[in-house]
């Protein structure tokens, strides 16, 4: 490894002197590989070694182009039908950095429960309760819509629920599907820190951090087809670019809630399905026409297409409106008031 970096040391510098000599920039390329940020010895270590030796070294460069912005929902059943229900908004510099820096405000549901579920809510007022917190995002904290990621941290049963075609309040007349104003409407698990889930919970991590890593330039062949229907429930998330799976939802709820529990149990992170069964995969081919770290926006403008043309009966809505999106980064729980990322 010496004998490596004093063979780079002995580069040629450009003739540009304005441009960092080759070792400064084999240095910072190491700095920016995210795999060392698990490993944070080897990380300070290298940034020690480089300050000694007077190379600059650049700050982490995200992967996000941006700060993103959350609003995070997360429903816990209290009992048969009745659902606790909290909500933040959290600001997020780098989702796929383990060690940012996260910002959180929790906020109070703006609206009662219904005397018959209380002190729970009933699936009956979600609706209400999103078009109530997207204008606190809005009008209290002056975030627009298309720059907020809506994340519902749902329990097993309610996973089909049809977030994204919630519609909410833009004007006197005007109402819209949430998931064409929004910049994203993902899917999250309210149950994987639960015990039930403690022995996957390393697994879960130790995938969703090889998502960096899958080098396919569009992320069509990184999830795996499973089929619920003819009992396909395995997936090896320990080959290379494979980083979750796609399928079409058991028509029968309790075999699709046990098929989460399964999936659940491998530790998946990443997961695209169709709710309406009878579908074919091939509907998704142009959602994952896209980087793996841009497939939750890619859903959405997918989204815009086939909502735009949703009828009011919503039974005769072409299945590729029904595509929901489980997208769960176990070092982002819901937040509570103290939140931190670990």
């Amino acid at each position: 490894l010496s004998t490596l970096v004093l063979q780079i040391a002995d580069f040629p510098s450009d003739a540009d002197r304005s441009q960092p000599k080759p070792l400064d920039r084999f240095v910072n390329c190491l700095m920016q590989d995210r795999g060392l940020l698990n490993l944070k010895i080897y990380d300070a270590a290298l940034y020690t070694w480089a300050t000694a030796q007077g190379i600059t070294v650049k700050p982490l460069q995200p992967i996000y182009s941006s700060l993103e912005t959350y609003l995070k929902i997360e429903l816990k059943q209290h009992s048969s039908n009745k659902y606790l229900v909290s909500a933040a908004i959290v600001e997020d510099p780098d989702p796929h950095n383990f060690t940012a820096q996260i910002t959180a405000n929790v906020l109070d549901i703006p609206i009662s429960p219904d005397p018959k579920y209380a002190p729970g809510y009933s699936k009956a007022q979600l609706p209400e309760i999103l078009n109530e917190l997207l204008v606190i995002c809005s009008s209290e904290h002056s975030i627009a819509l298309s720059d907020l990621n809506i994340q519902w941290f749902l329990p097993i049963d309610l996973m089909s629920l049809p977030i994204e075609h919630w519609q909410v309040q833009t004007g006197r007349k005007q109402q819209h599907c949430n998931g064409t104003r929004c910049k994203s409407t993902i899917v999250r698990s309210a149950d994987r820190h639960l015990p039930d889930y403690r022995l996957a919970l390393g697994d879960w991590k130790k995938n969703w951090k090889s998502i960096p890593t899958c080098t396919q330039p569009c992320c069509t062949d990184t999830l795996k087809n499973l089929d619920p229907m003819a009992g396909e429930r395995e997936i090896d998330l320990s080959k290379p670019n494979v980083a979750g799976c796609k399928f079409i939802e058991h028509p029968d709820p309790q075999q699709q809630e046990d098929f989460w529990d399964e999936l659940f149990s491998q530790g998946l992170p990443i997961a695209l399905w169709c709710r309406r069964s009878g579908a074919d995969l091939a509907i998704m081919d142009d959602v994952t026409n896209c980087t793996l770290v841009n497939l939750p926006v890619s859903l959405t403008k997918h989204r815009k297409q086939a909502l735009s043309k949703m009828p009011d009966d919503s039974l005769f809505v072409e299945p590729a409106a029904h595509l929901s999106l489980l997208w769960d980064n176990p070092f982002r729980p819901f937040p509570t008031i103290t939140y931190q990322s670990y």
